[in-house]
This record gives structure tokens, C-alpha cells and sequence, in this order.
């Protein structure tokens, strides 16, 4: 999305019949950027989403707790985040 489409969809209406649709555009613009709204910013993200589903999937599948699947999820993306820590130290 471009603000050009933004602001194409907003002259062409889209906004008025689709009250809301429009905050995703408007909510990151809305001031200044500080280190709080930076967005997300986590080494090996890919890796510890992938982590997040294998837990979750065992969870789904009945062979472990939802508990155990967050417990496991946490303990084993800890271990890339350290690891991702050591490689970024200098």
C-alpha cells in the first residue's frame, strides 16, 4: 500500500463506505517515531515464529498442554535469541 492508493481510495470514496478501513494507513503516520513505535525488531524472527507453530501444533494435536506448548515455545526462543545476541555482540 502507497499513501497514493491511500489517497486514490480515499477520493474514490472506498473510506466512507468502509468506515475504519482506513486506521492501518492512518495509525503508523500519526506522529513522530520514537524508540517505542518503532515496530517490531527481533533477530531470527522467521526461526521463533516457526518455533511458536511446532509448539502450538503439538498443543492442537493433543500432546502437550497449551502451557507446555508456550513454556516450550519460550524456552526454545530463548536459546535463538542468545544465540542471535552472541553473533550481533561486538
Amino acid at each position: 500500500m502507497t499513501f497514493g492508493g491511500f489517497t486514490l481510495s480515499q477520493q474514490q470514496g472506498f473510506y466512507e463506505r468502509n468506515v475504519g478501513a482506513d486506521l492501518p494507513v492512518k495509525q503508523p503516520a500519526r506522529g513522530s517515531v520514537t524508540a517505542n513505535s518503532k515496530g517490531l525488531r527481533l533477530g531470527r524472527l522467521v526461526e521463533i515464529r516457526n518455533i511458536i507453530y511446532e509448539e502450538m501444533e503439538k498443543a492442537f494435536q493433543g500432546g502437550q498442554s497449551a502451557q507446555q506448548a508456550m513454556d516450550g515455545a519460550v524456552t526454545r526462543g530463548n536459546k535463538v535469541l542468545r544465540e542471535f545476541e552472541k553473533s550481533v555482540k561486538t
